[in-house]
Parts: C-alpha cells; sequence; structure tokens
C-alpha cells in the first residue's frame, strides 16, 4: 500500500452511517480517498452527500472501483460478506469485515483461507475494552487458579436504526435463520473463546425461533473443565452482568460499564477495581481503522485478525446444531 492508495467502504447502511463514515471523517484526507459502495443509489448517494464524497465516487459496485483501491472496509450485511470478501480478495485488496466474520464456520474458513498474502481483519471490538482486555491479562496470569464456572447473561430490546431487513430474512443458507446467537451472540462467545482459548462444547441449548430468527437463547457450554451458562435476549432488559468463578476468587461486572470490574479473593467481599481505556464509540473505531491502515502498510500488526474468531463461530454452529425451540400446544396443532 502507497500513500496514493484509496479506500473502499462497502456498504452504506447504519453501522457505515454512525461507525466508519465519521471515523474517516476525522482522519486526515480519509474522505479524499474514500470510495462508497452500495447497490441502492440513494442511499449512497444520501451517504455521498452528507459527507462530502464526490458522486464519481459513490458507485454501485466492485467493479467500479479504482485500480487504487488497496484497502477495504466492508459494512454489508452479513449474508454478503463472503461474496464480497472473495470478490475483494481476487483483486488483491485488504479487506477489514464487519462482525460476525461469516454467517458460519465454512464460510468464515473459505474468507480465511483465500487471504493469502492479503490481510483481513474484523470488527470484534469488545476484545478492545478495557473490562473484557483486563479480564484476558487476569486469565492469563492466573489470579483466579484453575476456573470453574462462568455465567453471562445480557439482553436488550432491539433498537438498531437497521436500513435493512436482512435481521429478519428467510431463507438462510443453512436452512435455518438466525437472529441473537449471531448478532449480539458473536461478540459473547468471541470474547468466551478468547478468553478460554478456542472452541467450546455444546451440552445443552434452547431458543424461542420456533422455525425463526430466535430473540432468546440459553446456552449450557464448556470447555476444559470450565461450566459456562450463558443467557442472551434482544426483545427485553436483563441483568447484563458476568461472572467468571475460580478456585483463588472471583472477576465480574457489568457487560455495560467497561470501565470497571469486581475482583474477589476466595472468602473476601468483592473489591472494585476502576480501569483506563477509552470505551467512547468514537475512539473505537478510530482505533481498529488507524491499526488496519498500519497494518495495511507493514507498519503495525493487525490488532484482530480474521483466523483469531473461527472458534466462536465454530461454537456457533455448535449452539445451532444443539438448539431445542420448544413448540407450545397450541403451535404444534396449528402444524399438524
Amino acid at each position: 500500500m502507497t500513500a496514493s492508495s484509496d479506500i473502499a467502504l462497502v456498504g452504506c447502511g447504519a453501522i457505515s452511517e454512525e461507525f466508519y463514515l465519521p471515523a474517516f471523517a476525522r482522519r486526515r484526507d480519509g474522505l479524499a480517498r474514500l470510495w462508497l459502495v452500495d447497490p441502492e443509489p440513494r442511499r449512497r448517494e444520501a451517504m455521498a452527500t452528507q459527507f462530502g464524497i464526490p458522486r464519481e465516487r459513490a458507485v454501485a459496485g466492485l467493479d467500479d472501483l479504482s485500480d487504487d483501491v488497496t484497502v477495504a472496509f466492508n459494512a454489508t450485511p452479513s449474508h454478503l460478506h463472503l461474496p464480497t470478501t472473495l470478490g475483494m480478495l481476487k483483486r488483491g485488496i485488504n479487506v477489514f469485515l464487519e462482525k460476525p466474520l461469516g454467517e458460519t464456520g465454512a464460510e468464515a474458513e473459505q474468507i480465511v483461507a483465500s487471504g493469502g498474502d492479503l490481510l483481513i481483519g474484523v470488527n470484534q471490538y469488545r476484545r478492545l475494552m478495557p473490562s473484557f482486555s483486563a479480564v484476558k491479562q487476569r486469565l492469563e496470569h492466573g489470579d483466579l487458579g484453575r476456573i470453574r464456572r462462568i455465567v453471562w447473561n445480557e439482553g436488550n430490546k432491539f433498537g438498531w436504526p437497521a436500513q435493512s431487513p436482512f435481521y429478519f430474512r428467510r431463507p438462510w443458507a443453512d436452512g435455518r435463520p438466525r437472529g441473537t446467537l449471531l448478532d449480539t451472540g458473536a461478540h459473547i462467545i468471541d470474547l468466551l473463546c478468547w478468553w478460554l482459548g478456542g472452541e467450546l462444547d455444546v451440552v445443552d441449548a434452547q431458543s424461542d425461533g420456533y422455525g425463526g430468527p430466535e430473540e432468546f437463547v440459553f446456552a449450557h457450554l464448556a470447555r476444559d473443565g470450565v461450566t459456562i451458562e450463558l443467557t442472551i435476549s434482544m426483545h427485553a432488559r436483563m441483568a447484563n452482568r458476568f461472572l467468571i468463578e475460580g478456585d483463588n476468587g472471583s472477576i465480574g461486572g457489568s457487560v455495560m460499564d467497561f470501565r470497571r470490574i469486581f475482583l474477589t479473593a476466595a472468602g473476601a467481599p468483592p473489591r472494585s477495581t476502576a480501569l483506563r481505556g477509552s470505551i467512547d464509540r468514537a475512539d473505537i473505531a478510530d482505533q481498529l481503522i488507524d491499526n488496519f491502515m498500519a497494518a495495511s502498510a507493514g507498519e503495525q500488526p493487525l490488532l484482530i485478525a480474521a483466523a483469531s474468531v473461527l472458534p466462536s463461530l465454530k461454537t456457533i454452529d455448535a449452539i445451532y446444531r444443539r438448539m431445542r425451540s420448544p413448540l407450545p400446544g397450541y403451535y404444534r396443532e396449528w402444524q399438524a
């Protein structure tokens, strides 16, 4: 990548408007080198107008991009991640993707395998949050001794300003629509796999999908003697807390307060620990974009490589395979 290389932002939905485009606007010459790609003319032209990007650099497809584009940020809906990313990789473009990397583990593996010497990053931004990175450090240092149990409870009413109905579309490639587990769960499962060092085993899983995209999930997971109880909802507010218990104590906190964790030594009361570090969306966007640009130029190591999230997507696949959606009696009668 040279100083004159261009950048593509592929997909002009809500995440581009709220996360990526403001970050590029804060970068020196960021918008001057940026191309927008979206098949919907009104949407891409609206974003070009809002952020002052010339119309000739707001295009319908990848084939319309300049050959000077060497870096792309893929903000398309998840079912388009595979074809759009493969298309860019074939053109020799380094690609940073929104989460999830792919809709299935197989898609994610295909993306990673197609990269060759190119860089592929992914926006699993929770790894950068002070509370979650602090947990990672303490687990690596063995502060809790042997880990025995993790409980994660997270839920809020769905309120993302989506610009398309892809969250609720049918059919999906594997025959089952995917809901909150692939959305919010992609962040949570990634953290759990990152903390524990690999894929998780699925003991049991239930949801309310009833053949459609689920809004509530309970999963009982495990890895190397650690039991994990996971509850996720996208239609109701829940406790929104996590707890990790070990032989020598515990670590817990809110999944909404990223600057504080609670440490408990065995037999002692909890102790609150304030953490330094940014949790602002703008700072996180700047950090991820600056890092990917620098990594593409060979100036920094990549913060979140695509290959590192494969265990989480394989775990999500396994949860969906095991998932049960107990049907109420009246529903079964309608289906008879």
